[in-house]
């Protein structure tokens, strides 16, 4: 029987409830599952590709599905950090091919960044429980990456509008009014939606400002561009943006 090689184990807490994690760094199958994920440039893939490798690489118990996007991201930027290493090279262009002077440029530039820049933002008027009246709310809780899975691409208005009332829907924990509890889990999906269809403006915006004020993984970069010389600076928040 071959030999088995020592594998370190390293350890870190999660953004959404410090929970600390054991986990070891990603050996040459997973870096192969990401490298198939990356070049199908799907992002259903992509998010796939990670669940596996964070399903195989972290050694506490836990359900990669219940977690929040961002501590997704957050563990799985980590888990390449001490895999492969804190530097990595990422392609930099203008967000839609238009600089910031509103000319179309396509050029790219390739920068060396340390994950370790990369930190999670919270910000500190974040709070999941949102007054809608004096004595009616809703309790909130992070949208899981296994609703945002299940959650098609929006082609048009209504798709999207459609698909931001059932990542609510499926972020809320519970309604109150008062002192009375009503759980989201104990009523239909179209009596939570009814609730939601005859909140009016206002009330609708609060329940957005949860999701805009959520705990970010992201990181300011700053270059110019060498083909039309304008100075950028970009933020960059998703893995597509790292591993670009």
């Amino acid at each position: 029987m071959l030999p088995k090689l020592n594998v370190p184990t390293f350890e870190l807490n999660l953004i959404s409830d410090d929970k600390k994690i054991n986990f070891r760094p990603f050996l040459v199958k997973e870096e192969k599952i990401l490298l198939m994920a990356l070049e199908s440039g799907q992002e259903k893939d992509i998010l796939n590709a990670m669940k596996q490798i964070l399903s195989n690489c972290i050694l506490t118990e836990i359900d990669i599905d219940s977690l929040p996007l961002f501590d997704l991201q957050y563990i799985f930027l980590q888990l390449r950090a001490r895999s492969v290493g804190e530097i990595i090279e990422i392609n930099l262009k203008h967000r839609d091919g238009v600089n910031k002077k509103g000319d179309p440029c396509t050029g790219t530039q390739k920068i060396k960044l340390n994950i370790d820049e990369i930190k999670p933002t919270k910000n500190k008027n974040f709070n999941p429980k949102i007054k809608l009246t004096d004595d009616m709310g809703i309790m909130m809780k992070y949208p899981t990456v296994e609703l945002l899975g299940k959650i098609e691409s929006s082609k048009n208005m209504s798709d999207m509008f459609g698909s931001m009332f059932d990542i609510i829907i499926g972020s809320i924990n519970y309604i109150y009014h008062n002192d009375d509890i009503f759980y989201k889990n104990d009523y239909k999906k179209e009596e939570i939606s009814e609730f939601l269809s005859n909140l009016n403006t206002d009330q609708f915006e609060k329940i957005k400002d949860f999701f805009s004020n959520m705990p970010t993984i992201s990181v300011k970069k700053q270059y110019v561009c060498k083909k039309c010389g304008v100075e950028e600076e970009l933020e960059l928040s998703s893995l597509e943006d790292f591993f670009s």
